[in-house]
């Protein structure tokens, strides 16, 4: 088969996901990565899209591949972000005052608006969408009435090298051992500042790896840590594994997962994981890891601990090791094309049409917000700080871009 990929807008754990992916795939699937020009006819069977959960990138992408007569599969990388909207934001940033605050959450509000109507007009346009977990299985057919036989779970692969991952070069470079590591960019999503507040009292350390792209949400967490709490940046692939091996728990106490492969990575290591009930990990690991509300510091504290005063789960890591592989999930990616190719192709309906006006109606409320919010930017920098950064870093900007894009169709 020849495929059409859009690739991942952003890296990080998706970027592994989409690497180990095609490695692992076999000769007779060809993938071509999606050019920026006009995508060519008659020359691919399907186009898959791995640029979720980015739904302002995916949307025009998806609309110039059916225009190009290709069908569609999607690597779904849905979690429901109602709560991290909801509560993480809260948890993460300093509270605003008065008129301010009324309108970050009229925007917060209408941006989930925004994304869940896309998402679902998204869904509902491809053939067959890929899921990493029975859990964002089910929350498909909930969420957004996808059909179970047009779901295929794609389980997602360990990585076998860092069973065998040494502590010594770790400990020799940064003199740690027996800690509590979390490795992932330090962002309000992966919920670090609770997991400090957890543990800046306890005489446990703390390895926070991963660097950030958050500056704000950074120093928030650095002011409140003490002295047991450590901020190393991304690190190598070697310095990575033999940090799991030097580790005797690993904590990702995230607003949302799709899945978190260093959940799995660094149980593979021989790590006891820490996990909150809002990741696709809890599949892979079941009662093996201990689970902690994310937005409950004493549950995190008391999960963490509990792991970390509990000897190494070593019969997760067999059975990871013998259950998951990347060659594994090729095959199943293999079986979703085969699976696609036998169903009937998705025609326009009248739900498809009602789905577009759906979120027509959305960004008509959000572009709005949004101008409104920028006028102010200018008007009362100091007092509006914090969406200052937002535009500068470009997220703003570009979800009022795309939206007007999107307007003007």
């Amino acid at each position: 088969m020849n495929i059409l990929v859009f690739p991942p807008v952003y890296g990080f754990g998706l970027g592994t996901l989409f690497d180990s992916t095609r490695r692992a795939l076999p000769a007779q699937i060809r993938w071509q990565i999606a050019p920026h020009a006009e995508i060519p006819q008659n020359t691919f069977d399907f186009a898959h899209f791995y640029t979720l959960p980015d739904v302002f990138a995916t949307f025009p992408k998806l609309f110039a591949a059916q225009r190009a007569g290709l069908r569609i599969i999607a690597t779904a990388l849905y979690w429901d972000p109602t709560r991290y909207l909801t509560q993480g934001l809260a948890h993460a940033e300093l509270p605003d005052a008065g008129a301010s605050a009324e309108r970050v959450a009229e925007i917060r509000a209408a941006q989930l608006d925004v994304e869940r109507a896309l998402l679902r007009l998204i869904y509902h346009a491809c053939d067959l969408l890929i899921a990493q977990s029975r859990s964002e299985a089910d929350a498909l057919v909930n969420d957004f009435g996808i059909a179970p036989e047009r779901i295929v779970i794609a389980w997602c692969g360990v990585e076998t090298r860092y069973a065998n991952a040494s502590p010594k070069l770790f400990r020799e470079k940064f003199g740690l051992e027996n800690f509590v590591l979390a490795v992932g960019r330090v962002d309000a999503n992966k919920n670090q500042l609770n997991l400090i507040r957890a543990l800046r009292d306890e005489n446990i350390p703390l390895v926070l790896a991963g660097g950030s792209l958050a500056p704000p949400y950074l120093d928030e967490c650095q002011k409140i840590a003490s002295a047991n709490i450590h901020f190393l940046p991304s690190l190598s692939d070697k310095e990575l594994g033999s940090a799991y091996a030097a580790a005797h728990t690993h904590a990702l106490v995230s607003w949302l997962e799709v899945v978190g492969l260093v959940t799995l990575e660094a149980a593979v290591a021989g790590c006891n994981v820490v996990l909150t009930r809002e990741h696709g990990a809890r599949d892979y690991v079941g009662d093996a890891g201990w689970y902690c509300d994310p937005g409950d510091v004493t549950s995190i504290r008391r999960a963490v601990l509990d792991a970390h005063h509990a000897p190494p789960q070593n019969m997760l890591r067999e059975h990871l090791l013998k259950t998951y592989s990347w060659e594994r999930h090729a095959r199943e990616i293999c079986d979703a094309y085969e699976r696609a190719s036998a169903l009937p192709p998705r025609v326009e309906s009248a739900e498809g049409r009602a789905n577009l006006e759906q979120t027509v109606h959305t960004l008509v409320r959000l572009v709005p917000l949004l101008e409104t919010s920028r006028a102010e930017l200018w008007r009362e920098k100091n007092e509006l700080a914090r969406e200052r950064d937002a535009y500068a870093n470009g997220r703003a900007m570009r979800l009022l871009n795309a939206a007007n894009q999107i307007l003007k169709r």
